[in-house]
């Protein structure tokens, strides 16, 4: 299933990412991991260049700076003589180089932040606000090297397929359908996870929330994980996992059952 939305123009998102990523939060993120804050890529500079080239369509490095060679984001440059001055490189090297310094648990961290802030704008009660929608999805990769080793292609009597493929699960809050960071890893090779692995990865991080999911999340491992971690979640069954539930036969009438 395929989901297409009209994203808010430039200026909006930049709205957003202020709103939701404050000096505040930035301070305590710079503090905490150590970012450097010298020079024209500073933190708050490389987050919003990372996530302008992804809402872009994966824009290419040159792009982004292009971007600070304008002048932009005004309201996150720093003040440098070479902003003040309208003479900043539009060489790569320097932001390329600021990126890769970027911690991940960092940007995971800015993840999260953004995530909690969009959730107190819902205006809908608590329970709905911490009602999730859980799915799970298998994501065909470019054929590199780096990636097939990470992400090995299917295989079988025949041989190896072509593409690497990603398995991935993450949740969207039913209020206001933000997505929370997802869960993901190989979905073949020695190292495959499957989709109730990925699922109790997410339920460990996210506060006591309902869950609901599709049948193939109906099974014990995660039914277990979600209460040991003080969550509920509302699932269907396949008709076999059903029929073993309730004795052999299934129940005359349809409707809900709480199996506890």
């Amino acid at each position: 299933m395929f989901w297409w939305v009209s994203l808010p123009n430039c200026d909006s998102i930049q709205n957003l990412f202020r709103k939701f990523v404050p000096a505040s939060f930035l301070a305590q993120l710079t503090q905490k991991y150590d970012l450097c804050e010298q020079g024209i890529y500073v933190p708050a500079v490389v987050l919003w260049l990372m996530m302008w080239q992804q809402l872009g369509g994966n824009r290419t490095l040159e792009e982004a700076v292009q971007q600070v060679v304008l002048g932009e984001p005004r309201d996150l440059l720093p003040d440098h003589k070479r902003v003040r001055e309208g003479t900043v490189s539009s060489r790569t090297g320097s932001y390329s180089v600021a990126r890769s310094k970027m911690p991940q648990a960092a940007v995971e961290d800015v993840f999260e932040h953004v995530f909690e802030q969009a959730l107190r704008q819902s205006p809908q009660d608590q329970l709905t606000r911490r009602t999730y929608l859980l799915d799970g999805s298998s994501i065909r990769l470019a054929h590199t090297p780096e990636l097939n080793r990470l992400f090995p292609p299917a295989s079988n009597r025949h041989g190896r397929s072509h593409w690497p493929i990603w398995r991935v699960v993450v949740v969207h809050n039913l209020a206001n359908g933000t997505a929370g960071r997802p869960a993901w890893g190989p979905m073949y090779g020695k190292h495959a996870v499957s989709e109730q692995a990925l699922a109790a990865t997410i339920m460990a991080r996210m506060p006591p929330s309902l869950f609901i999911a599709d049948r193939n999340f109906g099974v014990f491992s995660v039914i277990r994980e979600a209460h040991r971690q003080h969550h509920n979640v509302i699932t269907r069954l396949t008709k076999a996992r059903a029929q073993r539930l309730f004795g052999g036969t299934l129940p005359r009438q349809e409707g809900a059952y709480d199996m506890r």
